[in-house]
């Protein structure tokens, strides 16, 4: 976490959430931040897992306290593994078993489409979001129609991709109205509830 997101996050209490990035080599610092989620008025919503950036597993002990926080106080956990060509779908399988009370949100549909609908059979604690760099033709379509609309978390990766582009990827999706307001905010209703602003 920077402080200049916080302080950002702060001065637009009304139109910005942050997640607090838990790193795993850096553990007594993230387990301090942690709390930071708690405090009143607080601008985070949940925590961020980037296994993939800081090549760690899901399953690696220095993560632990970071699932049993989020389980503890019913959180979501951003989990980011793609871009490191391994497949973690069964450590996080685990993980989603473990711990059923946090909510977890796979960053750019990782760990794959195929994985997505074996992954969240009988897992309703799951959850991708839409936010993709690239993306295969009806991918977005394909994937509601698989998991359910319910699933689906609306994200535009925004300030490192488009957000015109992550937005207009789901409004002119092949998809009915009320889906796509189930997807564009009813999801982060649910999942963040009183974390995000009225």
């Amino acid at each position: 976490m920077r402080l200049s997101h916080r302080r950002t996050s702060l001065q637009f209490p009304k139109r910005l959430r942050a997640y607090v990035v838990f790193h795993p080599h850096h553990l007594e610092q993230s387990l301090r931040d942690l709390d930071l989620i708690l405090a009143p008025g607080s601008p985070f919503m949940g925590i961020k897992l980037h296994g993939a950036f800081h090549n760690y597993p899901a399953d690696g002990p220095n993560y632990r306290p970071a699932w049993e926080f989020a389980e503890r106080h019913r959180l979501t956990v951003l989990y980011h593994v793609g871009g490191m060509g391994r497949d973690w779908s069964g450590a996080v399988a685990e993980i989603a078993d473990r711990y059923p009370n946090l909510k977890m949100i796979f960053a750019h549909l990782a760990p794959g489409e195929e994985r997505i609908v074996k992954l969240f059979r009988g897992r309703p604690n799951l959850h991708t979001d839409t936010c993709l760099s690239t993306g295969r033709y009806l991918q977005v379509e394909r994937i509601v129609r698989s998991v359910g609309p319910e699933r689906v978390v609306f994200a535009t990766d925004g300030g490192y991709n488009s957000c015109a582009a992550g937005f207009g990827k789901l409004i002119f999706a092949d998809l009915p109205d009320d889906v796509k307001r189930i997807i564009l905010g009813g999801n982060a209703r649910r999942l963040f509830g009183s974390r995000l602003p009225a």
